[in-house]
């Protein structure tokens, strides 16, 4: 059996080993390549500048936003969101500076700290409409049964279970 004159690497675009001329290799390649040469014409360049995205980045920084739940709101790699905001990256693709671009103030990781004011404010309705401090930590996953919540700030993740647990009991 012949060996293939090719060097045998995966093609990215077509499944089919690079280099190769067979007939279904080369409709593929073209395939691909009428594609990609119509979604530029018709949505520009793919890559574009990443200097507002730069800036974005900065800004949502100062909001206490940070790269982790930027990475989660887009699934964009922080790796690649460090690389951006630090300049190391002059050029992105275009989808992934509109996804950056979309993300605002009011995206929050599960970690980020807020007021607790709000959600004290639905555990005491709870309490008044009857439900045990027992009841309501059960329901929000304490294994002890017991609520011990910050008076101040509480995580955002706790602030939205509790409001969860609010909506079920009181609606």
């Amino acid at each position: 059996m012949r060996e293939p004159a090719y060097a045998i690497s995966p093609d990215s675009n077509s499944g089919h080993p690079a280099g190769c001329r067979c007939l279904p290799c080369r409709v593929n390649k073209s395939s691909y390549e009428r594609k990609r040469v119509a979604d530029v014409q018709k949505n520009g360049p793919g890559l574009v500048s990443a200097e507002e995205v730069m800036k974005h980045l900065k800004l949502l920084s100062r909001y206490k936003i940070g790269l982790r739940a930027v990475a989660a709101a887009t699934d964009i790699s922080i790796l690649t969101l460090r690389s951006i905001r630090n300049g190391k990256k002059s050029v992105i693709r275009r989808k992934n500076a509109e996804k950056i671009l979309a993300v605002d103030k009011n995206v929050i990781s599960d970690h980020a700290l807020v007021p607790a004011s709000k959600t004290w404010r639905q555990i005491n309705q709870m309490i008044e409409e009857g439900y045990t401090r027992q009841f309501i930590a059960r329901n929000l996953g304490v294994n002890s049964g017991r609520l011990s919540i910050n008076d101040a700030q509480v995580c955002a993740i706790t602030a939205s279970r509790v409001e969860r647990l609010y909506k079920r009991c009181m609606f």
